[in-house]
Parts: C-alpha cells; structure tokens; sequence
C-alpha cells in the first residue's frame, strides 16, 4: 500500500508525513529548512497531518483526509 494512502487512513490520526517538493536538495539543507519551520508546523504533525514544504510555502492538510 502507498505511504501516503497509509497516512491518510489511520483511524487514530497520528501518523503525519512530511515532503519537500522543487529543487533537490542535500539532506543537511533539508535539515535546515524542517527544524526552522518545526515551531510552525509542529502542533499539526501531532495531530496528523500532510506537510509540503515547497521553497516559497507550507501546505499542511490534517488527517484523515
């Protein structure tokens, strides 16, 4: 089954996935980029929820879908 179909029907809504989308970058960029948007998107991924974080915005969609 697909990750992000697991995700999206845990019953319980605590599993939460994050992605990065646009241009590649090195896992220590990555890094950077969670940990200084972590304190505005840490209360949803509690919660369950999908996070894109894209280089000019953040989606977030609670879970379940």
């Amino acid at each position: 089954m697909e990750f992000a179909r697991l995700v999206s029907e845990d019953p319980a809504g605590r599993l939460s996935a994050i992605l990065f989308r646009g241009k590649p970058r090195r896992p220590e960029e990555q890094l950077a980029v969670l940990l200084s948007n972590l304190p505005a998107i840490e209360e949803h991924l509690v919660k369950g929820a999908v996070v894109v974080i894209e280089e000019s915005r953040i989606r977030l969609r609670p879970l379940p879908l």
